[in-house]
């Protein structure tokens, strides 16, 4: 969890940000920050000019740890461009990894739901189908506000995902919503 009373000068006086590329790099530290220049040039010659927060979580975000405290990188490049930290993140390509600023927004849950890559249960490779073996018939559905919605029967597949490619836009849907992506807990 990010630690809220952190400032963006505290991260610039630790890190260089490319906010083009979403890439973080640790700065030489100064000998106030350590108890003996021994610690100090030991920091400095593992970290310094390095990069930073680039760890790869489960989830496919970068992180790591600075002082302690576990940092999302996506989170601190915005921080460290905003001055403040989001409610919610999206990665607008889907790509966890992928974080240049150009590529994040902060949004409401409710929002990041609707840019939602293709969930690894799916087993038709489209979002929104399911195959209704009783009438043996393609059945579209969608969820609105924690509502599923039905969107009609069809025979065939490619109706179906019509149909559901007008009901994402309908419902405001993202247009990378269902698209195939890096995936964690869905």
């Amino acid at each position: 969890m990010a630690n809220q009373s952190v400032t963006q000068d505290y991260f610039f006086k630790l890190l260089d940000v490319d906010f083009e590329n979403g890439t973080l790099v640790w700065k030489p530290r100064d000998q106030s920050m350590f108890k003996s220049s021994r610690a100090k040039n030991a920091w400095n010659s593992k970290n310094a000019n390095k990069p930073a927060l680039n760890v790869d979580h489960i989830c496919g975000y970068k992180c790591g740890f600075i002082e302690r405290t576990p940092y999302l990188a996506h989170r601190v490049i915005w921080f460290m461009k905003n001055g403040g930290w989001p409610i919610e993140l999206d990665h607008i390509n889907g790509l966890r990894s992928d974080n240049r600023l150009s590529n994040l927004r902060s949004v409401s849950h409710k929002i990041n739901l609707k840019n939602q890559r293709l969930r690894k249960t799916n087993t038709s490779g489209h979002n929104g189908d399911y195959w209704f073996a009783r009438d043996q018939k393609c059945m579209v559905l969608i969820k609105v506000d924690g509502v599923s919605k039905f969107g009609g029967y069809f025979d065939r597949i490619e109706d179906a995902i019509n149909r559901r490619k007008d009901l994402d836009y309908q419902y405001g849907y993202h247009e990378n919503h269902g698209k195939k992506g890096e995936l964690c807990f869905q």
